[in-house]
C-alpha cells in the first residue's frame, strides 16, 4: 500500500451538510441567501415605486443666482464677429536672410569615361545585393565612380547618372558614350 493510500485511509470523515434522498446535499445557507436576496431586491423595487412620484416636484434647475451672467448681445446672436489678429510684419527681412542656405561647394570635375563597358549585372530581391559591373568596376545600387552613379539596378535594365542625364541601360550592352564637354 503506497503512503498516498495510508494517509487517506487514516483521515477522519468531514462533518458536512447532511444527504438528502435523490443524492442532494442540502444546504440551508444557500436557501437562505437565495430568499433574502429576493426579498431585498423586492423592497428596492417597492421603495423606487414610492419615492418616484415623491420627488416630481423637485426643480433640478440651478437658481438664477448661479447661473454665468452671458451679455445680451451673444445670448441673441447680434454680437459682432470676432476679428483674427494679423501679424504686424508678414515675413522679417532678417530672418528671412539667415533662412537662406549658402551656397553647395563646387565638385571637383572628372572626366567622363569615353565609353560604359557593361560586362556584369546582378539583380536580387534585396537592394543591397544587387550590383552592376561598368568598365571592370563592380558597383552596388547608389554606389558611383567616375561620373557614373548607379541610381537603380532592375531584372532587366539599369538606371544610371552620368554627367547629370539620367539614363537606363539596358543590361550587358555597351555604350559608346560621346564626352560632349569637349
Amino acid at each position: 500500500m503506497s503512503l498516498l493510500a495510508k494517509a487517506l485511509a487514516k483521515r477522519q470523515p468531514e462533518t458536512g451538510p447532511q444527504r438528502i434522498e435523490g443524492g442532494f446535499q442540502a444546504d440551508t445557507g444557500l436557501m437562505l441567501r437565495r430568499l433574502l436576496g429576493t426579498a431585498g431586491l423586492c423592497l428596492a423595487m417597492a421603495a423606487g415605486v414610492w419615492l418616484w412620484p415623491q420627488l416630481q416636484w423637485l426643480d433640478l434647475n440651478p437658481p438664477e443666482a448661479l447661473q454665468p451672467k452671458v451679455p445680451q448681445q451673444v445670448q441673441e446672436g447680434s454680437a459682432p464677429a470676432l476679428r483674427m489678429r494679423e501679424p504686424a510684419i508678414v515675413a522679417d527681412p532678417f530672418f528671412l536672410a539667415r533662412q537662406q542656405l549658402p551656397a553647395a561647394p563646387k565638385a571637383t570635375t572628372q572626366p567622363a569615361p569615353q565609353a560604359i563597358h557593361y560586362t556584369g549585372h546582378f539583380y536580387a530581391t534585396e537592394p543591397a545585393l544587387r550590383w552592376v559591373k561598368f568598365n571592370g568596376h563592380k558597383l552596388h545600387q547608389g554606389d558611383s565612380w567616375e561620373q557614373i552613379q548607379v541610381l537603380e539596378i532592375g531584372p532587366e535594365s539599369t538606371k544610371v547618372k552620368l554627367s547629370g542625364k539620367v539614363l537606363w541601360l539596358n543590361a550587358l550592352t555597351n555604350w559608346p558614350v560621346q564626352n560632349q564637354a569637349s
